[in-house]
C-alpha cells in the first residue's frame, strides 16, 4: 500500500484507478478488496473530486463562513444541551459532529462507510446528473493511513488522523449508512495521500440500495426531536433573508416580541397566574421520550389495512380504528416494532396522483412519534384511524378555507392553533370544544374583571394566553393529541417538526 518514503514526504502514496463498466461493476470490486483485506473504508462521490470535508469546501467558496457558521454551531449545542435527552451527545466531541455533519452543518469530519454498496449509492446520489461522465469510489486502508500521518508528524508536527467509528443512541441515519468518519489534518491532505479510486461512467442509481435504507422513513427519538432544531435553524435563515430584503429597499424590518411567560398580566388578576399544579415535573418526566433502539436491532412488520373505498370517512375512522386496535393486540410486542401500514393502490378512493404513499407516510411517522410515549393503545389506534378518515376527506388541501372545512366536519366548530417550544413550531386544527374542556378548572378565578368576555371562546383567550402550562390541564391537553392534533400534524407537516409530548411545548395559540 505504502509508496516511496524519502525525506520530503512529498507524496506517501499515489493514487491507483481501476476503471470499471458501471456502478455494479465497482461494488462488486470494492466488495472483493474488502473481503481481501485491501480497503476497509469506502467513499462515494459523484465526480472525483479532491476528498475535502464538508467544511474545507464551504471555507473554499466563502471567506467569511466564521459570520455564520460560528452562531449557528453555538445554537446547536445550547439545543443539546436544553434537551435532557441530548446531553450525553453535548458531552461526546465526535457525536457532536457525527450529528451535525448527518444533517448538514460543515464539520471537519469526512464521511466514510464500512459498506461498498452504501459507497455505490453515494457515487450515483445527485439532482444534476451527467450520463457517461465518471463518478468513483474511494477505497481507504485506515492503518496505512495511519502509519502515513506518523511519518508525516517528522516533519509537520500539526499533522492529525483521528478514525472516528461510534454509535450515536437513535441516530439511524448513521447507523443505516454505515458511517464512519475520518477527521485529517491539514485540509489538502491530498497532497501527501491519494486514495485509490474505482471509477465508472455515471448511468443513475444502483438497484440496491434504495434512498429508504440511506435515509429510513422511520425516525428514532432523536431525529424527531433533531426535526426542531433544523426548522428553528430555517426560520432563522428566513429572518435574516428578510431582514436583508427589507435593508436593500429601505423599508423597516420589524420583529414583534412575544409577552413574558407568554400571557398578558394585564388579563389576569394581579398581573399573574400561575402554573397549573398538572405540569409537574414528575407529570412531565413519564413525557421524556429517552428510549435508546438500535435500527438494524428494530424488528419490522407491513400491517396492510383492508379498506373498501365505498365507506364514509366516518365510517373509515371507526373501522380502521377498530383495525389498530386488533393489530396491536394480536401482536403484543408491536409497539416495539417498527410498522409500515400498506393500503391497497385505490384502497381508499385515493385523493392524489402519488396513490396512497402520502397517507402511508404520514402513518409511519405518526408511528414512530407515539409508540414509545405513554399514549394508551386506544390512542394510538384512534390517532390512526383519525389520520385516515382526514385523508378520505381531502387532507391536506392547499386551500385553507377547505382545510377548515375538513377539520369541522372531523371535529366539530374547530380552531388553527400553533404550537411549539425551542424556536421551532408545528401548527394543526383542534376543536374549540375540545381546548375548552382541556383548560384548567379554575381559569375564571384568574381571569381579571374587565376581561371576563373572553371566558367561552378559546379564540378570545389565547388573546389573552398561550402558556400551555399556565392554561391547560396537562393530562387533557396530552388526551386531544391523538384525537385531533397529531393526525393533523403528520399529514400537513410533512418534512417540517412535529410535536407528539405536549411536555415540550412551551406556547399554545394562535398563528
Amino acid at each position: 500500500m505504502s509508496g516511496d518514503r524519502d525525506e520530503s514526504i512529498l507524496k506517501w502514496h499515489s493514487s491507483e484507478i481501476y476503471q470499471v463498466s458501471d456502478v455494479e461493476e465497482a461494488v462488486a470490486l470494492a466488495e472483493r478488496f474488502k473481503q481481501e483485506g485491501r480497503y476497509n473504508w469506502f467513499r462515494g462521490q459523484v465526480k472525483p473530486w479532491p476528498p475535502l470535508s464538508s467544511l474545507a469546501r464551504v471555507q473554499l467558496k466563502d471567506a467569511q463562513w466564521e459570520l455564520t457558521l460560528t452562531p449557528k454551531i453555538e445554537r446547536y449545542n445550547n439545543f443539546l444541551q436544553i434537551n435532557r435527552e441530548l446531553e450525553q451527545i453535548a458531552a461526546d466531541r465526535d457525536a457532536f459532529f457525527a450529528v451535525a455533519q448527518h444533517y448538514g452543518i460543515p464539520t471537519s469530519y469526512i464521511d466514510f462507510s464500512t459498506e461498498p454498496a452504501i459507497a455505490g449509492y453515494f457515487a450515483c446520489d445527485t439532482e444534476a446528473p451527467a450520463l457517461g461522465e465518471e463518478s468513483c469510489i474511494y477505497c481507504l486502508n485506515i492503518e496505512d493511513l495511519k502509519e502515513a500521518w506518523d511519518t508525516l508528524r517528522t516533519l509537520h508536527p500539526n499533522a492529525e488522523v483521528d478514525f472516528v467509528q461510534l454509535s450515536v443512541p437513535n441516530l439511524w441515519r448513521l447507523e443505516s449508512q454505515h458511517g464512519v468518519f475520518l477527521y485529517v489534518t491539514p485540509g489538502n491532505w491530498e497532497v501527501w495521500y491519494e486514495m485509490d479510486q474505482i471509477r465508472f461512467p455515471y448511468r443513475g442509481y444502483p438497484p440496491y440500495p434504495p434512498k429508504e435504507v440511506i435515509y429510513p422513513v422511520n425516525k428514532s427519538s432523536l431525529e424527531i426531536l433533531l426535526d426542531h432544531f433544523f426548522m428553528n435553524e430555517r426560520l432563522i435563515e428566513g429572518a435574516e433573508f428578510m431582514r436583508q430584503q427589507s435593508k436593500e429597499i429601505g423599508a423597516p424590518f420589524i420583529r414583534f416580541e412575544s409577552p413574558p411567560d407568554n400571557y398578558h398580566p394585564q388579563c389576569f388578576k394581579g398581573g399573574v397566574i400561575e402554573v397549573h399544579p398538572s405540569w409537574s415535573d414528575n407529570n412531565r418526566q413519564k413525557w421524556a421520550d429517552v428510549t435508546v433502539e438500535h435500527f438494524h436491532e428494530l424488528p419490522q412488520r407491513e400491517i396492510k389495512l383492508q379498506v373498501d373505498p365505498e365507506w364514509s370517512p366516518e365510517e373509515t375512522l371507526r373501522r380502521v380504528e377498530v383495525a389498530a386496535a386488533g393489530a396491536i393486540r394480536v401482536h403484543p410486542r408491536l409497539r416495539e416494532t417498527l410498522v409500515n401500514w400498506r393500503f391497497g393502490e385505490r384502497a381508499l378512493g385515493a385523493v392524489s396522483s402519488k396513490g396512497n404513499s402520502a397517507l402511508e407516510q404520514a402513518l409511519s411517522w405518526l408511528w414512530d412519534g407515539m409508540r414509545r410515549l405513554p399514549y394508551t393503545d386506544a390512542q394510538v389506534a384512534t390517532a390512526v384511524g383519525r389520520c385516515v378518515e382526514l385523508y378520505r376527506l381531502g387532507a391536506p388541501a392547499n386551500d385553507r378555507t377547505v382545510n377548515r372545512k375538513i377539520a369541522d366536519r372531523a371535529f366539530g366548530s374547530s380552531l388553527y392553533v400553533e404550537f411549539g417550544g425551542a424556536g421551532s413550531y408545528s401548527r394543526a386544527y383542534a376543536s374549540r370544544e375540545a381546548l375548552l374542556r382541556a383548560m384548567r378548572d379554575d381559569l375564571a378565578g384568574f381571569v381579571a374583571d374587565e376581561y371576563v368576555d373572553i371566558l367561552g371562546d378559546p379564540e378570545h383567550i389565547f388573546h389573552a394566553i398561550f402558556s400551555p402550562q399556565r392554561l391547560f390541564d396537562f393530562d387533557r391537553l396530552c388526551a386531544i393529541f391523538p384525537e385531533q392534533i397529531l393526525p393533523w400534524q403528520v399529514l400537513t407537516r410533512t418534512g417540517s417538526a412535529a410535536y407528539f409530548s405536549p411536555s415540550r411545548l412551551s406556547a399554545f395559540g394562535l398563528p
